[in-house]
């Protein structure tokens, strides 16, 4: 694929993600620009957002990280065991891939956070929403309604997992983590 076509794509994602994801689809994908792309957000997030030479700053990248993973995985596990679609956890990751390039969407909460941060922050999750919504229905074949019960079916689970960590903590005497 030309680097022609791999901009198209980014632009496309912003523009008319429905169309890109049903092109990709079509298309394929290649292995290089899932790489390319998670190059990429990770240099913007460490440029914008964390500290390299912080170590709480690459712990919360880490663990940023670590809760998309969850979150992909586990959205993968709720759609094929309850709706009982085919796919790949691994496919599918490239197709997701694709919906966090609106990560650099973010560059206004960081500049306006003090006045109108807050907006652009809560405008961003619901674009962020819209896109990943339409890599879910391009690769799992889903309808708005399976992708909102897979969200809160996700947030469930966090939510369970978060309070079984805190009752471990406490348990074990080491506190609480909030």
């Amino acid at each position: 694929m030309s680097f022609n076509k791999f901009l198209e794509r980014i632009g496309g994602v912003f523009l008319n993600p429905k169309r890109t994801f049903e092109i990709i689809t079509l298309e394929g994908y290649r292995k290089s620009e899932t790489i390319t792309i998670n190059a990429l957000n990770t240099i913007f997030l460490f440029t914008f957002f964390f500290r390299p030479r912080s170590i709480a700053s690459i712990v919360t990248f880490v663990v940023v990280v670590g809760l998309w993973l969850f979150f992909i995985s586990l959205s993968h596990v709720i759609i094929t065991s309850i709706y009982k679609m085919p796919g790949s956890l691994s496919e599918f990751f490239h197709y997701i891939t694709y919906s966090t390039v609106t990560i650099i969407l973010l560059i206004p909460v960081k500049i306006f956070w003090e006045n109108l941060g807050f907006l652009f922050l809560v405008a961003w999750l619901i674009w962020f929403n819209i896109v990943m919504y339409y890599a879910f229905r391009a690769y799992y074949r889903i309808d708005v309604k399976q992708y909102i019960v897979t969200l809160f079916n996700v947030v469930a689970v966090a939510i369970i997992l978060f309070i079984f960590a805190q009752a471990i903590m406490v348990a074990l005497g080491l506190g609480v983590i909030i």
